[in-house]
């Protein structure tokens, strides 16, 4: 786990969209089409968002110099200009209203003025909004791949053990010998790279269909609540950083474990593994790969609407000095825009009753929709 680390949400009814897809086909253009109704609004906020960010990289050559600019384009899901969390609240209830394209552009423009930075030509041919049935069809393809792994994880607990590797030879992935039959751990194995196939998969596309928050480099909640369990601290610089905007992550050569604290400890019992949020379409051994402090390239992590209050209280006044000690600890003396970030994203979730989700190197800018 590391590098880009996201948050997203889900709501109850887009997990229900999904299991169903997989338990009936009949149903599954139906579904793609409504979940392609859902993100437009939010596809059509993103495309002019990076429009406007294009312009500006074309016309001010050394834009990433100005800090905000820098955290504006990278860490929140949408140009936004506000450095304080109430802000970027009001900014994201304003965009996600339907807008056509002149007002969108307006109001990302304004952002840049905001910083100091006038745009240049808009490219609308560049990054062009995505329609519906466009959304649909991609949809499709990921969801379509879901499907196939929970086929291929339904074989492996079904079929007789003896024969394993001469039916599923094509999909298997640990190292069984051949004729030999495969064991319960194989067996098991099997059921956990599904499982993380899966959700990698679906952290693809959940992300894409709303709004997602990057967190910076080499920082996430799952480290803060479980970091015991890494072997290296991770000590990383602010993604305002100027002339450095990505950021930098440094690791020590000797290990470091850090004990936890109360707060630390406070958020490991709020932090939930993402096996039990399709539970029509969990094998035993997910919640051994799906661990909630998170894995390289996965989707593993998650917090109830409950949750993301809590953590949002956590994050904010008074409160904030308990685990802004082991924020620092973590990531580095550098925190004050990840918790910006962070807060505004649990308070979004929460205010609209979704799952906030974490996923590691799942997407870059999600109005891509790159290949599996």
């Amino acid at each position: 786990m590391a590098q880009r680390v996201y948050l997203f949400g889900a709501s109850t009814r887009l997990l229900e969209q999904v299991q169903r897809f997989v338990s009936t086909p009949g149903d599954r253009e139906r579904i793609c089409v409504e979940m392609g109704k859902s993100a437009e609004t939010h596809q059509r906020a993103v495309a002019a968002s990076e429009r406007v960010i294009a312009s500006i990289h074309r016309k001010v050559r050394d834009a990433d110099q100005n800090t905000g600019f820098a955290y504006a384009a990278n860490a929140l899901p949408y140009f936004i200009a506000a450095s304080d969390v109430e802000g970027v609240l009001a900014a994201m209830d304003w965009l996600e209203q339907p807008r056509k394209d002149p007002e969108l552009e307006a109001f990302f423009s304004a952002q840049g003025a905001a910083l100091g930075l006038s745009c240049g030509q808009l490219r609308r041919d560049e990054y062009a909004a995505r329609g519906a049935i466009e959304i649909a069809q991609a949809v499709a393809h990921y969801l379509e791949f879901v499907a196939a792994q929970h086929e291929a994880a339904v074989l492996v607990a079904e079929e007789a053990r003896p024969n394993l590797w001469e039916r599923i030879a094509a999909t298997i992935k640990p190292k069984v010998e051949r004729g030999a039959g495969a064991s319960e751990q194989d067996v098991d194995n099997q059921l956990a790279s599904y499982g993380a196939a899966m959700w990698r998969a679906l952290g693809m596309l959940l992300g894409r269909l709303g709004p997602a928050w990057w967190q910076g480099r080499d920082r996430w909640l799952g480290y803060l609540a479980y970091r015991e369990d890494f072997k290296y601290r991770h000590v990383t610089m602010t993604e305002r950083t100027p002339g450095n905007p990505q950021s930098v992550s440094v690791v020590p050569a000797a290990a470091t474990v850090l004990p936890a604290s109360e707060a630390a400890g406070e958020l490991r019992r709020l932090l939930r593994s993402t096996s039990s949020l399709a539970p029509a379409l969990a094998f035993r051994e997910w919640d051994r790969r799906l661990k909630p402090s998170g894995d390289a390239n996965g989707t593993c992590g998650f917090l109830d609407a409950a949750g993301a209050r809590t953590l949002a209280s956590r994050l904010d006044g008074e409160r904030w000095s308990a685990l802004k000690s082991d924020a620092v600890a973590c990531f580095g003396t550098e925190v004050e825009d990840w918790r910006i970030t962070v807060c505004a994203a649990a308070r979004w979730a929460e205010k609209r009753g979704l799952y906030l989700i974490e996923g590691d190197e799942i997407f870059d800018k999600a109005y891509r929709w790159p290949p599996l």
